[in-house]
C-alpha cells in the first residue's frame, strides 16, 4: 500500500470505466470494503472507493481511520477482457472476501440483491398501448403473460431487454439476466432498468422521459420513442431499492422527468407520510399537465430549467428549501453529475447524513468525470 493524494486521479479514464467505477462506488461501496478487509488484508479499513483498473486488477483509495488515505491494488481473479466485464470480475473478489470474512460479517448490499434477485424470470411482452403524457413524458403498456410478476411497490423497476437493429432473436431462446451479462456487448439487446408506474393482472405502465440522448432506436428509450402496439421486448425484475431509515418523518423527493415515476411509486406506498416533490420541467411544461400526475397531499414545486443542461434553478430551490436533518429522508434521480450536485447541497447545506440520502442516476448528458469519494446511486 502507498499513501494516496486524493487530488489526483487517472486521466483520459475510458467512458466505459467510468461507468461501472460509479457503480461500483454508488451502490456496492460495502462490497468494495468487504473486499479491502478481508482481501487485501486491510482489516482496520473504514471506507474504500474504486479510483481505477487495468485488466488485471482493482485499483482501491482506502481510508484508515479518520483521515489517512491510502492506495490498495486488488488484482482481479480472471482478466477483463473488455470494461463491461470487470463488474462480474469484481463481484468474484467479494466472493472470494466472504469466503475469508469471519461468519458474522454483515452480507453487502451487493450479495443481498443477488439472494433477493435469483429467482427473478425474464418474461416477454407486447406493446397494448401508448399514451402521451406531457409534451416530454409518455407511457408504454406492456402485456404477456405475467403470472409470476409480484410488485414490491415503492420505486419498483424492471430491466427492459429492446432489440438493435430490428434483432429479436433474444426472444426465441431461453433468455436470462445472467446470459445477458455475459453476452458481448456489441451482440445484446439494448437493455436498461426503467421504473413501473402501475401494474395490474399481465398489465405493466412504464414511463419514458424524451431528454438528450434518447433519439437513438438501439437504445431502450430511442427504440420505446418510436414503439407501436404490438411491438415485442422483454423484461427482468422486479427491483425495488428504496430504503428510508425507521426515524423518517418527512419525505423530500427531488426528481426530473426521468424519475417522476419512481418517485409517485413511493408516494402511492407511503400515502401518510409527509412529503414534498421538488420536481425539475422543461421550461414550455404546461405546469398544470404535471400537477394532475401528483397526488393532491403533496407539495409540488416546479423547478422550470432555463436551459436544456440548466442545473441551477433545481440547485438554487433545493438550497432555500426548510429541511430537518433530523427528521427528513431524501429520495429521487436524475442526471448522474446533477444528482452529485444535489447530494453536495444536502450534505455541506443541510447537514443530512448519507444514509438520509438516496438518489439515483438515471441517465447522463455526456461523460461524467471520475470524482474522488464516495457517491451513492443506490
Amino acid at each position: 500500500m502507498q499513501t494516496l493524494d486524493p487530488t489526483k486521479t487517472q486521466e483520459k479514464t475510458p467512458p466505459a470505466l467510468v461507468r461501472v467505477l460509479e457503480r461500483l462506488n454508488g451502490e456496492f461501496s460495502d462490497s468494495l470494503l468487504l473486499i479491502v478487509r478481508y482481501g487485501c488484508g486491510v482489516s482496520e479499513a473504514t471506507d474504500a472507493f474504486a479510483v481505477g483498473a487495468t485488466p488485471e486488477r482493482l485499483e482501491l483509495a482506502v481510508r484508515v481511520g479518520a483521515s489517512t488515505l491510502v492506495r490498495c491494488d486488488a488484482p482481479l481473479l480472471s482478466i477483463a477482457p473488455r470494461w463491461q466485464a470487470l463488474e462480474n470480475e469484481v463481484l468474484r473478489l467479494v466472493f472470494a472476501a466472504r469466503d475469508r470474512a469471519p461468519q458474522d460479517y454483515p452480507l453487502t448490499r451487493w450479495e443481498s440483491q443477488l439472494a433477493r434477485t435469483q429467482a427473478l424470470r425474464v418474461n416477454t411482452a407486447r406493446v397494448a398501448a401508448r399514451q402521451q403524457l406531457t409534451e416530454r413524458l409518455f407511457q408504454l403498456t406492456l402485456t404477456g403473460d405475467f403470472s409470476t410478476f409480484r410488485s414490491p411497490g415503492f420505486d419498483a423497476a424492471v430491466y427492459l431487454y429492446t432489440p438493435r437493429n430490428g434483432d429479436l432473436s433474444f426472444l426465441n431462446r431461453p433468455f436470462s439476466m445472467a446470459d445477458y451479462r455475459e453476452m458481448a456487448v456489441d451482440q445484446r439487446p439494448a437493455g436498461g432498468y426503467f421504473s413501473i408506474r402501475n401494474a395490474r393482472p399481465n398489465e405493466l405502465d412504464i414511463w419514458f422521459a424524451v431528454h438528450p440522448g434518447t433519439a437513438d432506436p438501439n437504445t431502450v428509450s430511442g427504440w420505446a420513442r418510436h414503439a407501436e402496439v404490438g411491438d415485442a421486448l422483454a423484461f427482468w425484475g422486479p427491483r425495488s431499492a428504496f430504503s428510508a431509515p425507521e426515524i423518517t418523518e418527512q419525505l423530500l423527493l427531488i426528481a426530473d422527468e426521468s424519475a417522476l415515476a419512481a418517485c409517485l411509486g413511493v408516494l402511492r406506498s407511503l400515502p401518510d407520510l409527509p412529503s414534498r416533490l421538488l420536481l425539475q420541467c422543461a421550461a414550455d411544461a404546461e405546469p398544470g399537465q404535471l400537477r394532475a400526475l401528483v397526488p393532491a397531499p403533496v407539495r409540488l414545486t416546479l423547478c422550470p430549467r432555463a436551459a436544456a443542461d440548466d442545473e441551477d434553478a433545481l440547485l438554487d430551490r433545493l438550497a432555500i428549501q426548510a429541511v430537518d436533518p433530523a427528521t427528513t429522508f431524501v429520495f429521487g434521480g436524475g442526471e448522474a453529475a446533477q444528482m452529485a450536485a444535489l447530494r453536495r447541497v444536502l450534505t455541506q447545506i443541510h447537514g443530512l447524513a448519507d444514509a438520509q440520502i438516496q438518489l439515483q442516476s438515471y441517465w447522463r448528458r455526456g461523460p461524467v468525470g471520475l470524482r474522488f469519494g464516495k457517491q451513492r446511486t443506490d
